[in-house]
């Protein structure tokens, strides 16, 4: 909304403070990592990672994505907050923790999980916790509790106003054992776009039956886990790296489906800062007996960051326009219903209309019970005066589904007017306009239908009607002096 206000529908400003946020982001990141770990090397490199890899362009270049840099900067604030507590245990030096927190959350409720990564950060780098001694860990718990509580009332609020909203998929639909399934490789999905950041696209289809090798990515999770376990002590950073990943994903995971996604590089955000963790910091300590230790790790670093700059301005490329962007999704990803619709949209709003008429048909054939493809559909094939049949199956279908739509009851009765049927053509205008009084378009198309029914003075108060509504309706003003030039001259000839 202040962004409105300041730059008004100006987008590269909107788009401007969406960049602002992500550099705040990584920078607030570096100094927590560096004043936590006191490793300025790696500190350096797992922020310039955060702020130039690949999958994290969506976070940053979706203008309507402002929720994830801006939930991440307050996440971030309370990561610095909570490391300054740590330091000098106080009320008055906690307070600012769950306040940060609470903005985060309001700005995005991704961050639920954070209490549990900060218990994480009591392990390492901040030393609240060791495996010898962990009699404090009680303590630690008790001290995360306001933010618990924060974080339940954030995710119940936020499940009902997605349930309430139509956004949560049942399980009737996506049953729990198919979400668990699909979960397990959705984490090593994860893992694959961070290392080889290819074929990236803005909706990932969710599947509706299970991945046949499911059970081997459920293995490979609990294996990779316990091996994280079991070098806590020696190597403290890869446990918490690796929880910090598993356990900030939890929420988009996909167990409480919440939109069509299986996965989406939106997600990664702020939970691909654990695997960032482990590769920074394991290559450092896998390397420590080279003599050129330090030049390799800087030669390594820069390939990586460079590699990631390039694919980086490629991904950039894509969200040039929306045509660019659909198209590439098509391109990347199969059966993708949303990109069909989305890339039919765009074309026609380019008037492109045979390639809309195909995607759109794509995404009704993918999900035939997508009403918004099959009236877009409609629409532009009664436009085309072509398929008038089909354009009434497909209207009928929307109808069923959202009897109380009346741009469709108007786009039938433009498709029975089209074949001639006319009585019925009366019908679906008069229910648009029973439905929505104010529709002067359908007031003018019912007194195009009167007037070809021969009932001149009803159709004359139609397109008055539709005047008096919307006076820049060009066609319902020359219909109306149309037939009431036609009128008058008759009177004249009777005379």
């Amino acid at each position: 909304m202040l962004d409105v206000q300041l730059f008004s529908a100006n987008a590269g400003a909107h788009h401007l403070i969406n960049v602002f946020l992500h550099i705040a982001n990584s920078l607030l990141l570096f100094w927590f990592l560096v004043k936590t770990t006191g490793a300025p090397g790696p500190s350096t490199a797992i922020a310039a990672l955060f702020a130039v890899h690949p999958v994290h362009v969506e976070s940053v270049a979706w203008i309507a994505e402002r929720k994830d840099v801006l939930s991440t900067f307050f996440g971030m604030l309370t990561l610095c907050a909570y490391a300054a507590y740590a330091r000098r245990p106080r009320v008055s030096a906690y307070c600012p923790v769950p306040a940060f927190f609470a903005l985060g959350l309001m700005a995005k409720p991704m961050l639920v999980t954070l209490p549990f990564v900060l218990l994480l950060l009591d392990f390492w780098p901040l030393r609240r916790l060791t495996l010898r001694n962990p009699s404090n860990i009680a303590q630690l718990a008790v001290e995360k509790l306001p933010l618990l509580i924060l974080a339940i009332i954030s995710s119940i609020v936020t499940y009902v106003a997605q349930h309430t909203g139509g956004s949560v998929v049942g399980v009737d639909a996506i049953p729990i054992a198919t979400r668990l399934a699909n979960a397990f490789v959705a984490y090593f999905d994860y893992v694959k776009r961070m290392l080889w950041p290819a074929r990236l696209a803005l909706l990932y289809p969710a599947a509706l039956t299970v991945v046949s090798w499911w059970w081997l990515a459920a293995l490979a999770l609990v294996a990779v886990s316990t091996v994280s376990v079991l070098s806590a002590e020696r190597r403290p950073y890869i446990p918490v790296g690796w929880f910090w990943f598993i356990g900030m994903l939890v929420p988009v995971i996909g167990l409480v489906q919440v939109g069509r996604q299986a996965t989406a590089d939106r997600y990664t955000y702020v939970p691909l800062i654990g695997l960032f963790i482990i590769v920074v910091f394991g290559a450092g300590e896998a390397l420590v007996r080279l003599p050129q230790r330090k030049y390799i790790l800087l030669l390594a670093g820069g390939i990586a960051i460079a590699a990631c700059i390039w694919r980086t301005r490629t991904q950039l490329e894509y969200w040039a326009s929306s045509r660019a962007l659909w198209s590439h999704a098509l391109d990347v990803t199969s059966e993708n219903e949303l990109a069909h619709f989305n890339l039919g949209v765009a074309l026609q709003d380019q008037n492109d209309l045979d390639e809309a008429i195909f995607h759109f048909s794509q995404a009704a054939r993918i999900e035939p019970q997508n009403i918004g493809a099959r009236y877009s559909l409609a629409t532009l094939l009664i436009k085309n005066h072509t398929a008038l049949g089909e354009a009434a199956d497909h209207l009928s279908v929307v109808l069923r589904s959202k009897p109380d739509f009346a741009e469709a009851h108007n786009a039938l009765g433009i498709d029975y007017l089209l074949q001639g049927k006319l009585d019925r053509a009366k019908t679906e205008f008069s229910e648009a306009i029973r439905l929505k009084p104010d529709f002067a378009g359908a007031h003018n198309n019912l007194g195009t239908t009167l007037g070809n029914q021969g009932r001149i003075d009803d159709a004359i108060a139609e397109y008055g009607e539709a005047v008096r509504l919307d006076p820049s309706l060009t066609d319902a003003r020359i219909n109306l002096e149309f037939l009431q030039a036609k009128q008058g001259k008759a009177v004249k000839s009777v005379q």
